[in-house]
């Protein structure tokens, strides 16, 4: 909670001060404690002060002007009132107010002020006659005065706890507001990486579908030619053409389609992780194909993952992109992937025909927006959202820095 807020109930509290100490104020006039009277209205400029204070521009000099008259005060008062007139009550009372002024992560000043004023009630008896020098009263007389300031103290005392109450409740909501944008945001930063990554691939898959389009055009034409010749054997090789075609560009569609969605609401369910293979090697294929960097997919048969698909695909995506790019400068161009089961887990590896990671960039690579990518062909967060959604997943993404060549692993929980 912003100082601001914190500020707020230091203003109040000091308000209600200044709303209850004329009440006493003129009681002990009417009772003829000139003495208390005189010590009352100190207090009550004090926490003027205060309250014009929290208006300016050092409003978080409030808090220490607050503990400073309330504890010199309450000292003062206790030596003019006498040990037997409740002022022991106010004392406690008053160890409660830092716990109000201060904020959790100050918890410091909160126990200083807080054995501040238990220290002062241990100075009483010598503050009446070595500080301030005021008269005593009678033990009949702080007998009298005893029940008002018992009931001014569990007053005080009912109004803090109920300040303390109201700032817990608007702190939780502070904090709970802070995780839903915390949320949204890393919501937003997977979507971000997700479509980063497509668009990587996004000039592949164009040429991916213009070669199915041209084909399908050129069958349909040749279809209708052999239709208007009556020779119908060529057009039923040519429909059929044109279908695969056709669902050829579908899957295509549907990768994207797939990849492109928000998936952070999906359950997770069980999925092959050839399937996974496919999905993935589906949307990288054309981007690779048109540069002549070889891929292969190979996995132990039958392993099966229990995922949200399509952010483990992202994650493979983003694997395989980084990859593509670090083969680049290189003679010898190629990539793969591998699923292999270890005992509770399955381990997937991307490899390329790089030569390593240097350790300097492998401490910092998952973290947010670190890329050693020049100009604008790195945005820094594809790694560390893909380490992100590895964790919801309970597994891990990490170099493993025993390979002869540039590998990166996921590793996940194998279906029990």
């Amino acid at each position: 909670m912003g100082i601001e807020n914190q500020e707020r109930y230091v203003r109040r509290f000091a308000t209600f001060l200044l709303v209850l100490e004329p009440i006493y104020l003129a009681g002990f006039w009417v009772a003829g404690y000139r003495t208390l009277c005189g010590v009352l209205v100190w207090t009550m400029l004090g926490y003027g002060s205060v309250v014009a204070l929290t208006w300016t521009r050092w409003a978080r000099s409030a808090r220490w002007l607050l503990l400073v008259v309330m504890n010199y005060g309450l000292l003062a008062f206790a030596a003019a009132a006498g040990p037997y007139s409740g002022i022991d009550f106010l004392f406690f009372t008053f160890t409660i107010v830092p716990f109000l002024v201060f904020e959790e992560r100050q918890r410091r000043a909160q126990i200083f002020w807080a054995i501040a004023s238990l220290g002062l009630f241990v100075l009483t008896p010598f503050s009446r006659t070595h500080i301030f020098g005021l008269p005593n009263l009678s033990f009949e007389q702080q007998n009298a005065i005893r029940p008002a300031l018992v009931v001014g103290s569990g007053i005080v005392q009912l109004f803090l706890v109920a300040l303390i109450l109201r700032q817990t409740s608007e702190r939780r909501r502070h904090l709970e507001s802070l995780i839903s944008k915390l949320v949204d945001r890393e919501a937003k930063l997977v979507r971000s990486s997700r479509l980063s990554a497509l668009g990587e691939i996004a000039v592949g898959i164009s040429h991916e579908l213009k070669n199915p389009l041209s084909s399908l055009l050129l069958r349909s034409r040749l279809a209708r030619k052999q239709l208007e010749a009556s020779d119908l054997a060529p057009v039923k090789e040519s429909i059929e053409r044109i279908e695969n075609d056709g669902n050829r560009m579908g899957r295509i569609i549907d990768g994207m389609s797939k990849a492109g969605r928000s998936s952070e609401k999906d359950p997770f369910v069980p999925v092959k992780l050839e399937r996974v293979f496919y999905e993935t090697q589906e949307l990288c294929h054309a981007r690779l194909s048109s540069t002549h960097v070889r891929m292969t997919f190979t996995s132990d048969s039958d392993l099966e993952i229990e995922c949200r698909e399509a952010e483990i695909v992202q994650i493979l995506v983003n694997l395989i992109n980084n990859a593509f790019d670090a083969v680049q400068p290189l003679d010898e161009k190629w990539i793969h992937v591998e699923g292999r089961r270890k005992g509770n887990d399955i381990f997937i590896s991307v490899t390329d025909s790089g030569s390593g990671i240097p350790d300097s960039v492998v401490k910092k690579m998952m973290e947010p927006f670190f890329t050693t990518k020049e100009g604008e062909h790195g945005t820094g967060i594809g790694l560390s959202i893909s380490r992100s959604i590895a964790e919801e997943h309970g597994g891990s993404v990490f170099v493993d820095a025993s390979a002869p060549n540039t590998r990166i692993v996921l590793r996940l929980p194998a279906k029990s």
